[in-house]
């Protein structure tokens, strides 16, 4: 499983003051293969609670 916090991504401080948000990425560490990708935090999703993950 990797975690990775959002504000350090490049441009994250321009989008809002004090961003915060999650990507997780779980690996099949048998298989070496990334098994899906989950991003967490402000403006992704219009929905309250919504996160957009991706299963590949």
């Amino acid at each position: 499983m990797v975690d990775y916090d959002l504000a350090h991504v490049a441009g994250a401080h321009q989008y809002t003051e004090g961003y915060h948000g999650t990507a997780r990425m779980p690996v099949d560490a048998d298989r070496g293969t990334v098994v899906g990708v989950t991003f967490v935090g402000p403006g992704g999703c219009r929905a309250p609670g919504c996160a957009r993950t991706s299963r590949l």
